[in-house]
């Protein structure tokens, strides 16, 4: 992890359907809670809010300051508006630096575009974009890596087990659950043919979407599923 991540919050009285009024003025509602802080309902600014959300994700701690106090803090989840991809809402759990926390992190091919099986015409598809970790706050990645020197020909794929291992980071997805296959790109087409389809990474709308709850004040919206309280 690089430079430190901060987010200036303050606590707010509007409630609800209200938080329009906030969006508005330019602030982004959120909650904050913890195990021994309960949910507490706080605002920041879009631009602190937008900064953190894009560079923290749901993978690296925020250094968030309310009421004076900095504590630590990783964001669980994040509405953003269905088409123009706005944020509308945060949660922020609260975490201590000595305790270890769970989460996902992506998953990256070294060498991506240009491993073995790509030089020589194959396809390279990902199964899955995310493995769940356990680490220290200190210790969270920006991502894992599986090695692309070991994708050469049709057949080949490589699962969670074969993901690098970094220090003081546990991996706590099933160890056989595939990650990446490569595939000839006419059994491809062919099989996407069959299904009635297109050739996509289907697992990149997933990382995107889920079935959460909007936020506050919000209706559910078709193609938003990162929203939540």
């Amino acid at each position: 992890m690089g430079d430190k991540i901060m987010l200036n919050v303050e606590e707010r009285t509007i409630l609800g359907k209200k938080v329009k009024q906030l969006r508005r003025e330019g602030m982004v509602p959120a909650v904050v809670y913890g195990s021994e802080l309960a949910a507490t309902p706080v605002m920041a600014t879009a631009v602190a809010a937008e900064k953190a959300w894009r560079e923290a994700g749901k993978h690296h701690v925020v250094e968030l300051t309310l009421g004076g106090k900095t504590q630590l803090a990783m964001i669980k989840s994040a509405d953003l508006e269905p088409v123009k991809r706005r944020l509308r809402h945060l949660s922020l759990h609260v975490v201590k630096q000595n305790e270890t926390v769970e989460t996902e992190v992506p998953i990256k091919i070294a060498g991506d575009g240009e491993t073995p099986a790509e030089k020589a015409g194959l396809v390279v598809l990902k199964t899955i974009e995310t493995v769940e970790i356990a680490a220290l706050p200190k210790n969270l990645p920006d991502f894992m890596e599986v090695p692309g020197d070991k994708l050469v020909t049709a057949g080949d794929h490589l699962t969670v087990a074969d993901i690098v291992a970094l220090p003081g980071v546990e991996i706590m997805s099933d160890p056989e659950q595939i990650v990446v296959t490569v595939y000839e790109p006419s059994a491809l087409a062919a099989a996407n043919d069959a299904a009635g389809g297109t050739a996509t990474n289907e697992s990149e709308v997933a990382a995107e979407n889920g079935a959460e709850a909007p936020a506050e004040g919000e209706e559910p919206a078709a193609g938003n599923g990162d929203a939540k309280k």
